[in-house]
């Protein structure tokens, strides 16, 4: 939850780094609960901390399927 910490900023820099591209190009949706992970707080920097991980490895999970569905003549969505 983003209330004046820079959480979204943050987690767009850790996704622009992982993906290889420009920050102008990460687009950050706004979350909710229920429909996705309750992280529990937003204290201090435990958001980008603990979430920042996580969306690293999301990331490099889907570069890794990108290049895959690549290399068999796809498209990422194929796989």
């Amino acid at each position: 939850m983003e209330i004046g910490q820079g959480i979204v900023s943050a987690m767009a820099q850790v996704a622009a780094e992982e993906l290889d591209v420009d920050y102008s190009r990460i687009r950050m949706a706004p979350v909710d609960t229920t429909i996705s992970p309750n992280e529990g707080s937003t204290s201090g920097s435990r958001s980008v901390e603990e979430g920042g991980g996580a969306l690293r490895q999301a990331c490099a999970d889907h570069e890794r399927l990108r290049r895959a569905a690549h290399r068999g003549g796809g498209r990422g969505a194929d796989l």
